[in-house]
């Protein structure tokens, strides 16, 4: 078993996942409920596509670690006994990597929801309400207009 590719392998995984998280945690001001909105649909997109390809990385490393361990060691009876070799490791790597992928497109989805109740704060609401004058028997209705902050 190569200890020093398993530990290369493990600090570029682990320094991608702590630079993508520090850029993520940065974070930015938006004055109205416009540009609120516009930063929910850009970080729901970007969260979509972080999910497909994390996704993707799950599936493909998972497909090929079972591949690579189907073929080398076809004769044995365990799938699964044996060295892990070179090819379980890209495996394991990609499959990991798609799992920190998939991990992070979940708080850009928490994101977007942030930024879209933000937004509909901000925006006016138009209410109706039925108001009765002192010397009148009917009741009209009024609009008023009324901001959350």
């Amino acid at each position: 078993m190569d200890y020093k590719l398993i530990l290369k392998s493990f600090l570029i995984v682990f320094t991608v996942g702590f630079i993508s998280f520090a850029a993520s945690a940065q974070t930015a001001k938006y004055p109205d409920a416009a540009s609120y909105l516009e930063a929910s649909e850009k970080q729901h997109k970007l969260a979509k596509k972080l999910l497909i390809y994390g996704g993707s990385g799950i599936v493909v490393g998972g497909g090929f670690l079972l591949y690579s361990n189907y073929i080398n060691n076809k004769e044995s009876d365990n799938m699964f006994s044996g060295d892990f070799g070179v090819s379980q490791t890209i495996g394991a790597i990609i499959g990991i990597s798609g799992l920190v992928v998939t991990t992070i497109s979940l708080t850009k989805f928490s994101k977007a929801k942030k930024y879209k109740q933000k937004a509909y704060e901000l925006e006016p609401t138009l209410e109706t309400t039925n108001y009765q004058y002192l010397n009148q028997s009917k009741s009209m209705p009024t609009v008023g207009l009324r901001l959350k902050f």
